[in-house]
């Protein structure tokens, strides 16, 4: 899956890179060329759509993954965090 999840990748980067060039290239002096100009603009948002669906379809999972980590150790934290108060505390009225 992650041989092809790159392959997906090089073909967009690829698009991206010919996207960027014509960027470069494009010089607007008509209407004509305001036209073309619109159209490159459009193409690549939905190539940023793609970028987007493509990430998100990695780093949700990775981010659902941090959250229940989190939540699982969160109670744990919160009692050493109160046993080192209290040893603190008792330390300080010594």
């Amino acid at each position: 899956m992650k041989e092809i999840e790159t392959k997906e990748l090089v073909a967009v980067k690829a698009q991206i890179s010919r996207f960027e060039n014509l960027a470069n290239a494009t010089i607007i002096e008509s209407q004509e060329d305001y036209g073309k100009a619109v159209d490159i603009v459009s193409k690549l948002k939905e190539l940023g759509s793609e970028v987007k669906s493509k990430k998100e379809s990695v780093t949700k999972p990775l981010n659902e993954a941090l959250r229940s980590a989190r939540s699982l150790f969160a109670p744990i934290e919160e009692h050493l965090e109160k046993a080192e108060s209290i040893v603190k505390v008792k330390i300080l009225a010594y």
